[in-house]
Formats: C-alpha cells, sequence, structure tokens
C-alpha cells in the first residue's frame, strides 16, 4: 500500500513540474512574440568605451562599443530591426551630449533606446523607462598627471626638521662641553704656552665636526676621563647619524617621487588650487548644484563661481584639467577611457590620472522610451545577458590598460612621499639621550675631579 502512495505521489509531482515547466516555456514564447520583430531607433554618438562611431572611407559608419554590443546581442536574439539615428551635433553643443541623447529619446522621440549607461535619477525616472543595471562601478577623479618633486633640497629631507634642530643643538652643547673641560685642563697645565679660549673652541669645533662627517681628528694622550667619555659617545652619535642619513639620502635621490594627488571629493573642496570642472546636465553636476550642506555644497558654489569649467563636449574635460587646474569627476569606465584616449595621441605619454575609486556606487542603465509595451520583455531578454557572463566580457574588452599612468603603491617608480619616511626625533631619541646621559657623566666626573683636586690642596 505504502509503495502504491509513493508512486502515485511521484506521478503528480512529475506531473505538476511538466506542467509548471510547458507554463514557463509557454510564457517565454509569448514574451518573445512581444519582442519578437520589433523596429526599434537607438541613438548613435560617439563617447567611448561605450558607443564608438567610425567613419568608413566611403561615407559609411560603422558602431562599437560596450553598449553597441548589448544592442546588437538583442537584435540577434529577438530578430529586432535597428535603425540607429545619429543625435544632432548642435543638440551636443547647446546641451550638452548626455543631455542631447536624452532629448532625443524624449522631447524629439526619435529614438526608442538610449544606449549609453546612465544613472537612473529623479527626474529622468519621470520622463523615461531604464534598463536593470548593466554596469555597476564607482566613480573616480581625473586630474594631471602629478610633477615629480624637486630634488634641489634632498640634501635636507633624510631627517625631519625637529631631528636636524636637535642634532644642531648636541652638537653646539658638545662643542661648548669640549671647550670648557679643556680650557679648564689647561689652565691646570704647567707648560708656559697659554692658549687663548678661541683657540681652544677652534680646535675642538673642528674635532666635533671632523668626527661627525667622518674624516677623523687627534686626541691628545692626555686627556682627562671627563673629556674622553663625550668624545666617545659623541663618536657613536655619529656613526649612528652618518649611516642613517647616508642610506636615507639614496633613497630621496634615487625614487622618483610625485607630488600628491588628489583622491577624494572631500580634498577637493578643501583644495584651495584645484576646482571642480562637469558636464552641463549630467548627474554629477545637478548632484553637486542642488547640494544644500557640506563638502558637495562647497563644490557645487565653485562651479557656479567658475562656469567657465562647465563644458558641453566631452573633450573640453581634458583642456580643462590639463590648462586650468581642474578635476573631472565621472564614472570609472569613463574616466579611463579619457586617459587612454590622451595617453594614445600623445605617443604614450601620460599627461593625466586618475584617483582611487569613490567610495560612492553607481547602477547604470540603459534608457527606454517611457511607458512601451515591450519594455518589460526586453529587460528580461538583458537579464539573460547579464547571467551569460557576456557584459563582463565584453566590459573587459572595453576597459583599456593604463596602469603606466596610475599613481599606485605598486609602481615603485611612483611612490608617494609615505613610502620613503623622513627619520623623525622618535627615530633618534636613543641615541640622543644616550648623549646627554654620557655628558652628565662626564660632568659628574669633572666635577669629581675638582672635589679631589680642592681636597688635595
Amino acid at each position: 500500500m505504502l509503495v502504491v502512495f509513493l508512486l502515485a505521489f511521484l506521478a503528480l509531482a512529475s506531473s505538476t513540474l511538466q506542467m509548471k515547466m510547458t507554463s514557463a516555456k509557454t510564457s517565454m514564447i509569448k514574451d518573445s512574440e512581444i519582442l519578437q520583430g520589433q523596429h526599434l531607433r537607438v541613438s548613435a554618438f560617439h563617447y567611448p568605451p561605450f558607443f564608438m562611431v567610425t567613419q568608413e572611407t566611403d561615407g559609411n559608419a560603422t558602431y562599437s562599443g560596450y553598449c553597441y554590443n548589448i544592442i546588437e546581442w538583442m537584435a540577434q536574439q529577438y530578430q529586432l530591426r535597428i535603425t540607429f539615428v545619429p543625435v544632432n551635433q548642435s543638440e551636443i553643443i547647446k546641451f550638452g551630449i548626455t543631455q542631447a541623447i536624452i532629448n532625443q529619446l524624449v522631447k524629439t522621440k526619435e529614438v526608442d533606446i538610449v544606449p549609453m549607461v546612465l544613472i537612473p535619477t529623479v527626474e529622468r525616472t519621470r520622463s523615461m523607462d531604464f534598463t536593470i543595471p548593466l554596469l555597476i562601478g564607482n566613480s573616480r577623479l581625473m586630474l594631471r598627471y602629478p610633477e615629480k618633486e624637486s630634488r634641489l633640497v634632498a640634501v635636507v629631507q633624510p631627517f625631519s626638521l625637529l631631528t636636524w634642530a636637535c642634532l644642531f643643538i648636541t652638537f653646539v652643547a658638545m662643542i661648548g662641553t669640549l671647550a670648557i673641560f679643556s680650557r679648564y685642563q689647561n689652565t691646570r697645565n704647567s707648560s708656559s704656552v697659554s692658549t687663548s679660549f678661541w683657540e681652544i673652541l677652534g680646535r675642538n669645533t673642528l674635532t666635533t665636526l671632523g668626527c661627525l662627517t667622518g674624516q677623523g681628528f687627534y686626541i691628545p694622550q692626555n686627556l682627562r676621563l671627563h673629556i674622553r667619555i663625550p668624545i666617545a659617545l659623541w663618536c657613536l652619535v655619529a656613526v649612528v647619524i652618518c649611516n642613517a642619513y647616508s642610506g636615507t639620502l639614496t633613497s630621496f635621490l634615487t625614487v622618483t617621487k610625485m607630488k600628491p594627488i588628489i583622491n577624494s571629493l572631500e580634498e577637493l573642496a578643501s583644495s584651495d588650487h584645484y576646482k571642480l570642472t562637469a558636464e552641463y546636465n549630467s548627474a554629477f553636476n545637478d548632484k553637486f548644484l542642488k547640494a544644500k550642506s557640506g563638502y558637495l555644497k562647497v563644490l557645487g558654489d565653485s562651479l557656479r563661481q567658475n562656469p567657465h569649467l562647465l563644458f558641453r563636449d566631452y573633450n573640453e574635460a581634458i583642456d580643462n584639467v590639463l590648462k586650468k587646474d581642474a578635476v573631472y569627476v565621472r564614472g570609472g569606465a569613463d574616466i579611463l577611457s579619457r586617459i587612454y584616449e590622451d595617453m594614445t595621441a600623445n605617443n604614450g605619454k601620460c599627461r593625466l590620472t586618475a584617483s582611487k575609486p569613490l567610495g560612492d556606487v553607481l547602477f547604470l542603465s540603459l534608457g527606454l522610451k517611457k511607458g512601451e509595451h515591450y519594455n518589460t520583455v526586453f529587460m528580461k531578454g538583458l537579464t539573460r545577458l547579464r547571467e551569460s557572463g557576456l557584459l563582463t566580457y565584453w566590459f573587459s574588452q572595453v576597459t583599456p590598460n593604463i596602469d603606466k599612468c596610475l599613481i599606485t603603491s605598486n609602481n615603485v617608480a611612483k611612490l608617494s612621499n609615505s613610502k620613503i619616511r623622513k627619520f623623525n626625533i622618535a627615530d633618534t631619541s636613543s641615541i640622543f639621550l644616550l648623549l646627554i646621559a654620557g655628558m652628565l657623566s662626564s660632568l659628574l666626573c669633572f666635577l669629581g675631579e675638582l672635589t679631589i683636586h680642592y681636597l688635595k690642596r
């Protein structure tokens, strides 16, 4: 009886599963029929790496890029009839490329799809539909490639200012101590040859300096213990200081160091040298101009005070960065593409660089005409495309390799200042404390000899 029940249950489950699979298949067929053979008009514009237009010698245009691959795949899957409609250049000049493309979809209704990864803002969603996110990434800053730091002051860079001050004070104190002790010893010397204090001071200055620079010096045999102690400790200080200085100086002279770059919007807002540049009517521009507080408002105020840094043609972004000390913020793929274009145009020379990825997350989608009956099916097709892994592959194909232009810790030739640290007072404190202890010991020894001398009289 139990066996019969189990067999009946399995038969029912199999029948239910088959019905569901048949229903899902029927639904997919119906969805496919909705989109099958549709005639869709698509914007055509040049904006690497997402959509690129190449003019052939016969006058025809060919298309490529990340978003073009998406449209081409959808066309093959659903036998779509695609017509590419170029964006009017006068519209780009007037509104900027992003708004010109959106106007083509929303205002003039010339197209049904915008093959450009856009940020779905609240204002945009009121007039157009967006697909599922086809690209998720971070913003970056594009700025001028940093200059090399001058090596004219490299001779004083191995030590911090406080270390140099301590070294100078101990140098002067050592000279004074040796001069006083030598003067006292000379007064007790039975020799009839008198030596002035300035002569003693000069001789001890040369002794102290010669020891510090490793040039050597002469020590008379009749020097007292209270003079030999500070000289011996000064020799130890000289060994430590000279070796530390020479090793660090070699690093400062041989490793190329770049001036620091801006790596966040907060740093840009607090900078007196760099200003923000942005594209008219872009989501980034709106974010800054509509900000009410914080560093975003500071950047928005900067744009209002410097309207010449607002541009419509994305090529102006590079000019503003190179010639006007501006910083451009955009999606990471955009920034890397702009840098690659400039590097290629200048025979591989890096004139631009990019910051580290900012902390934001961008969800970028294609734009669709509002309320079209096939929009849902179109997005289901894009879901299948995303699950296939092709989006990741296509993006890797259009993402340029500009590692040579990026300031990273892995690039030894572009180490930042933090990688070659100056010796500070904490690093050399032990040797200075040892010298101070030695001078105190010398003073005690001197006082002891002085006491014994007067007791014998």
